[in-house]
């Protein structure tokens, strides 16, 4: 049935909304075949209230604009309470699109309770950031593995990295541009043996790793440096007892390099805290994590 059924709905086209309500109206065994979609961002809020808790397989959607900066419709309560019955929805994608406010873009990504692995290309918001969610008793659920950003103004995610469990559940966070040349940081966090301090006997230990390469754009640079030292000091409950940087040999400028041997140093308040960040050269092309 499934084979039959991207016949109708490929999978790398956008979904006929209407289209697919009618097979469902006729047949709802349909709704345990379909396991992707792709959505133009003008039916995102349709298609959360049309199928909302019907398609019992999806696990993953993309959410795309044709256009660059293609504005999401306003969000409210009714659709947050149908995106938590897309209960299978492990991954969530989403392109070139700007949403009413931080807590519109928020509370749907809090909504996916099963959510896992977040990309977002080019995703912003109008208006003012709104509350951290570190303050937000909703943002107690968002468990996300990997996280992907490709954006030229990393800065305003750092109210998303400060959800009060994402230091304890990403194991990568991959951070992106590309203007005239890429340029790419990504961070592996993982468990490591627990390392008990007076303040903090129950903390869970975790070592970070990050590479660096295709490293040309300083200020896109110490805007990562920036969310990234946020981002590590978000949460009392975790204790990060390594920071390891590797810099690929010939892809990083001279300029980056001294952010982190010449004032101010990069990562400011993690040292505050005692942390020693080490960094070695890696060869070019060469994955050290």
């Amino acid at each position: 049935m499934q084979s039959q059924y991207l016949a109708i709905h490929p999978e790398d086209h956008f979904l006929d909304i209407l289209r697919l309500r009618s097979h469902l109206r006729n047949n709802p065994l349909v709704g345990l075949s379909l396991t992707k979609v792709l959505l133009p961002v003008e039916s995102m809020r349709a298609f959360l209230y049309m199928f909302s808790g019907r398609l019992y397989a999806l696990q993953s959607i993309f959410i795309e604009a044709d256009l660059q900066f293609t504005a999401a419709p306003l969000l409210r309560a009714p659709v947050y309470a149908a995106c938590s019955r897309f209960s299978n929805v492990r991954k969530l994608h989403l392109s070139n699109i700007v949403f009413w406010s931080f807590g519109n873009f928020a509370r749907l990504i809090c909504a996916l309770r099963s959510l896992v692995k977040l990309t977002l290309k080019r995703v912003s918001w109008d208006g003012d950031e709104g509350r951290s969610l570190a303050d937000e008793p909703f943002a107690t659920c968002l468990r996300l593995k990997v996280i992907k950003i490709d954006s030229a103004d990393v800065s305003q995610y750092r109210n998303l990295l400060a959800a009060p469990n994402l230091l304890h559940t990403v194991s990568h966070l991959h951070l992106k541009y590309k203007k005239r040349r890429q340029a790419m940081l990504i961070v592996r966090l993982e468990n490591s043996r627990p390392q008990p301090t007076s303040s903090s006997l129950s903390a869970l230990a975790r070592t970070a790793k990050i590479q660096i390469s295709m490293a040309r754009n300083q200020a896109w640079f110490r805007s990562c440096f920036d969310l990234l030292d946020s981002f590590f000091c978000s949460s009392s409950t975790v204790c990060l007892n390594r920071v390891n940087v590797d810099m690929e040999e010939g892809n990083v400028s001279e300029d980056i390099k001294r952010m982190f041997f010449a004032k101010p140093l990069v990562f400011s308040a993690l040292r505050a805290r005692g942390m020693e960040i080490e960094v070695h050269q890696i060869p070019a092309g060469c994955t050290a994590m």
